[in-house]
């Protein structure tokens, strides 16, 4: 998710090089880090807190595992 963030702050900076200073500063620049943060510190306490076991996906790739 933050290389979404990133490449729109990129492409923002190429398009509305006069508004750029005034699009990512503030609250907006707030926002985006929370989106990007919060659901992850929440997996990882879940993650942490909870029993789990990393296991291999149908598509190789390595998940947690929530153990009862």
């Amino acid at each position: 998710m933050s290389v979404s963030v990133l490449a729109t702050n990129r492409l923002s900076a190429l398009i509305f090089p006069g508004n750029y200073q005034k699009m990512w500063m503030g609250i907006r620049l707030k926002i985006a880090v929370m989106v990007q943060f919060l659901p992850g510190l929440l997996i990882g306490c879940l993650t942490f807190f909870n029993r789990t076991e990393l296991v291999v996906s149908e598509n190789g790739g390595i998940v947690p595992k929530f153990m009862e």
